[in-house]
């Protein structure tokens, strides 16, 4: 005698959604650039400016880590990283100078590893781990830039990254 909802063979039967699903993911496209990245929400109002473009730099690092790994120099995975970005639509700056201020005076530069759109500041790390000086660094970068959105990027023996996003404050 058979259980109810089974097949005699100890499964539970199929319907048509569960093989349409099966079958959508087993034939789905490989990743692109353009495809949100797995595990992500959505929010109704982004969290981050530039949502789609966070969101490509994303996963363009994570394209860039997976096809060349870590033990390179850091200068190897910025010119990767500006292929990959140029090759889907972004404008990238390499070696961007921002000039840092005091009191309104000039007192040094900076040069940011990548500026995307001319948006958002990207730092390039290979080291074992990030530590918080790179993140301060990203924070300087952005504060004397004026922009709000930035990433440090690290290809160490794990890809890791930090997204910060700073308000600036206007003079009372």
């Amino acid at each position: 005698m058979r259980e109810p909802g089974f097949d005699g063979r100890g499964r539970s039967p199929r319907n048509d959604a569960d093989e349409l699903k099966r079958t959508d993911a087993e034939t789905a496209p490989p990743p692109s650039l353009e495809a949100p990245i797995e595990g992500t929400f959505r929010f109704e109002k982004p969290v981050f400016c530039n949502d789609d473009t966070t969101g490509r730099i994303i996963r363009a690092f994570y394209h860039v880590y997976r096809e060349m790994g870590e033990g390179h120099l850091e200068s190897v995975y910025k010119n990767a990283m500006a292929i990959t970005l140029r090759n889907h639509g972004m404008s990238v700056e390499i070696e961007a100078p921002i000039l840092a201020t005091f009191e309104n005076q000039p007192v040094g530069r900076f040069r940011a590893d990548l500026l995307i759109n001319r948006q958002i500041v990207v730092e390039l790390k290979a080291a074992k781990s990030l530590d918080p000086a790179h993140v301060k660094q990203l924070i300087n970068y952005l504060k004397s830039s004026g922009l709000s959105i930035g990433f440090v990027f690290n290809f160490g023996t794990r890809p890791d990254f930090v997204r910060r996003v700073f308000t600036h404050r206007k003079p009372a």
